[in-house]
């Protein structure tokens, strides 16, 4: 897929994995009104501390749509990383844009071993993402559930997903390769019919006949004007927008709005983040802390965050009147803003 020199697909071969990161929906109990894994906390922590990727597992089990959040989550603390090594090594008299050998590494491990950790992740390795909730299709569709497809981006990641989940990176032009991994007849990668097809899955770019490059990267927009797309352990909610610039004026801090949520109104106050937020009030803001121009953070600053009451997701629930309300239904909420 690249006009020039070896495709991402093709380096990926000859590079060894970091790690191999799993949100999987055989994981874990089946729904119910808990909260998820905090995968986007532990996936930063992990790199910022360490210095590189480490593998781990999660259950998304009740919220599938939360991937597409944490799909751009992993995508930005893989920037992060980037970028921190960048600045490092040139504040250290070393080119930033330089091709590091191991010599190199074993040199600036000699002086900062997190950083050289860095040095050997970036580049050197790439980073294998499975997300998994394949909903089965018809038997006359042929097919053992929805298709999975590998999407690369120039990061050295490597999203092995349903499509849907994929979309944010798409749309952000993260993603550059994409292609579709059959799902019969794909060379060895499983045997046609399999049912716990995530366990191999990452194991795709090893199988070329089982891969069909994708030329057109284009994904469908939501339906609703705002989407909850991420909910944490402190019931801290994501809204995802359609059209952001729809809201730029209206997101003033210290203006009072009403949010709606399934046609139900509900006043909320315009703040710049979390900690400069008035205690207990519903407050929404573009997060500093976040690049990405769809998102808005709804949150309700609490004296006792763990105390499991008083935060955003308990603020939903009681406004659409259903305060057991499962994770997986808050995906069919629609959301708006208004002044």
């Amino acid at each position: 897929m690249s006009e020039s020199g070896p495709s991402l697909l093709e380096k990926s071969r000859r590079m060894p994995h970091e790690a191999v990161i799993e949100l999987n929906d055989v994981f874990g109990p089946v729904d119910g009104p808990r909260l998820l894994d905090d995968v986007d906390a532990e996936v930063e922590t992990t790199v910022g501390n360490e210095g590189r990727f480490l593998s781990g597992k999660f259950k998304i089990d009740a919220w599938p749509d939360a991937c597409i959040h944490l799909a751009t989550h992993i995508a930005e603390v893989r920037e992060d990383q980037i970028q921190r090594l960048k600045d490092w090594l040139g504040a250290h008299g070393y080119d930033p844009e330089i091709s590091l050998t191991e010599e190199t590494i074993s040199e600036i491990q000699a002086t900062d071993y997190t950083m050289g950790a860095r040095g050997r992740s970036v580049g050197r390795h790439v980073i294998k993402v499975v997300m998994n909730h394949a909903n089965r299709l018809q038997e006359s569709e042929g097919e053992n559930g929805a298709a999975f497809y590998a999407g690369f981006t120039g990061s050295g990641l490597i999203f092995y997903s349903q499509k849907r989940y994929l979309q944010d990176l798409l749309r952000d032009g993260r993603i550059t390769e994409l292609y579709r991994i059959k799902n019969k007849d794909n060379g060895g990668l499983w045997v046609n019919g399999h049912q716990f097809r995530s366990s191999v899955v990452a194991n795709a770019q090893s199988y070329p006949d089982s891969l069909e490059p994708v030329i057109d990267l284009s994904v469908p927009e939501q339906d609703a004007p705002l989407e909850i797309v991420w909910i944490d352990k402190f019931g801290n909610s994501l809204l995802r927008a359609r059209d952001p610039e729809n809201y730029t004026e209206l997101l003033v801090p210290g203006r009072t709005l009403t949010l709606v949520i399934d046609g139900k109104p509900a006043k909320v106050v315009v703040g710049t983040d979390l900690d400069n937020s008035e205690t207990g009030q519903p407050t929404i803001y573009r997060n500093p802390n976040t690049t990405h121009p769809r998102i808005i953070d709804l949150a309700i600053k609490s004296q006792d965050c763990l105390s499991g009451r008083g935060h955003a997701l308990e603020f939903i629930r009681k406004r659409v009147g259903n305060e057991s309300l499962a994770l997986k239904d808050l995906r069919k909420l629609e959301l708006d803003l208004e002044a």
